[in-house]
């Protein structure tokens, strides 16, 4: 699953999450992501390779690196991604992505985000670092966060502005995501405040009694996937 958001000229910023062991539901639990920048060319087809691809292997705990994606076969609809990287301390992984426009019953970026479509409670898991933790988060009204659940002690419930925040972006169907982990023993904050960025959206899930999906990602600048959020309401 993947996610191109617009930033300044010609370039977007891409998401990529790479579940494993996905059930019939498509519910995955270990989640390996992917960022980095495109280039965009007419109409804003991904059109070049970028060498700047940052990877964090949930497979392999504690294990960020870089490497490079080939975008071929680029439309409106659709891209192929050849990517090559390398996780610290090991061998070049080579991966090739297929990915498709989702239907519009299940996603359109171009509808806007709104605070009310966060409001309940989401029930889902935690991804970090190898550990893979059932979790909910509940928001209220406002789209404030209510609750989540602690994972690997760290906390995500600190007062604002510092807790988990998710910002609706004007005219596209996103969040921003941000967090401050304070310093606790927390396996990423355990000296200093760790700031995580990062975005969060909501599609449709095909599940009837939880139609609702939140897919949610936070790195921090060396684009480590500290934590990253599947969840259904």
């Amino acid at each position: 699953m993947s996610l191109v958001v617009p930033t300044t000229g010609v370039n977007a910023k891409w998401y990529g999450w790479h579940f494993i062991h996905e059930d019939v539901n498509n519910v995955g639990d270990e989640a390996n992501l992917f960022t980095g920048t495109l280039s965009l060319g007419s109409n804003g087809v991904a059109q070049s390779s970028n060498s700047g691809i940052l990877s964090y292997s949930s497979a392999i705990p504690w294990k960020e690196g870089t490497g490079s994606i080939g975008i071929t076969q680029g439309s409106l609809s659709s891209y192929v991604a050849n990517m090559n990287y390398t996780p610290a301390g090991s061998t070049q992984v080579q991966v090739v992505m297929n990915a498709t426009a989702a239907a519009n019953n299940v996603y359109q970026f171009n509808q806007t985000s709104t605070h009310a479509s966060l409001t309940g409670s989401w029930s889902g898991a935690w991804s970090s670092a190898g550990n893979v933790i059932t979790a909910n988060l509940v928001f209220q009204n406002n789209g404030t966060l209510q609750s989540a659940t602690t994972f690997v002690n760290c906390d995500v419930n600190s007062t604002a502005p510092n807790g988990l925040s998710l910002t609706p972006v004007s005219g596209a169907n996103y969040f921003n995501a941000t967090v401050t982990l304070p310093v606790t023993q927390c396996s990423w904050s355990t000296t200093n405040p760790k700031i995580l960025t990062g975005v969060g959206f909501i599609h449709a899930s095909g599940i009837p009694l939880t139609p609702n999906r939140l897919e949610l990602m936070l790195i921090d600048s060396n684009g480590r996937g500290i934590i990253s959020f599947r969840g259904v309401k």
